[in-house]
């Protein structure tokens, strides 16, 4: 197991940090075949614009040089975020690990502000719920009636008997 604290830096602005990605890389494999499962939050930093302070939960192989690894979650901004980092990397060093990479994020997320009053989100959630159940499953209380009391009955007896 081996854990990671990378600094994340926008080139556009002087190589500032922007983020971290913290995480683990955990050995999933028993054979001589190197297997790695990766797990790690990017945690946008103070400084960083409007993403200060939100996060991605990211997952998937252990990439070594050049692949992809899925966005599995987010907070703040990025609440309910999924998509995808394609990870390239750009040089690396003879030091035994350490690389530049370029990340190149994609993610889909739904903004929600968190409500100030805790019984506020109750009845909203209790709103949208009861919304949800009504809309998706809306009773019909008259039923279509073959054998209306002002048609030939014999006709749709015949028919459908």
């Amino acid at each position: 197991m081996v854990a990671n604290d990378w600094d994340l830096v926008d080139p556009l602005q002087n190589n500032k940090i922007v983020a971290h990605a913290r995480g683990l890389h955990i050995q999933a494999s028993r054979g001589e075949e190197q297997c790695w499962h990766t797990s790690f939050d990017i945690v946008f930093e103070e400084g960083s614009g409007s993403l200060e302070g939100s996060t991605l939960q990211v997952m998937g192989p252990g990439v070594v040089i050049d692949g992809e690894w899925s966005i599995v979650g987010g907070t703040g901004k990025l609440t309910l975020a999924r998509g995808i980092i394609y990870k390239t990397t750009q040089k690396e060093y003879d030091n035994g690990g350490e690389a530049i990479a370029d990340l190149d994020i994609h993610a889909f997320y739904i903004p929600m502000e968190r409500l100030p009053n805790r019984y506020v989100r109750l009845a909203s959630f209790f709103l949208y719920y009861f919304a949800y159940y009504a809309i998706t499953s809306i009773p019909i209380y008259k039923s279509f009636d073959f054998f209306d009391s002002n048609c030939d009955h014999s006709f749709y007896s015949k028919k459908f008997a």
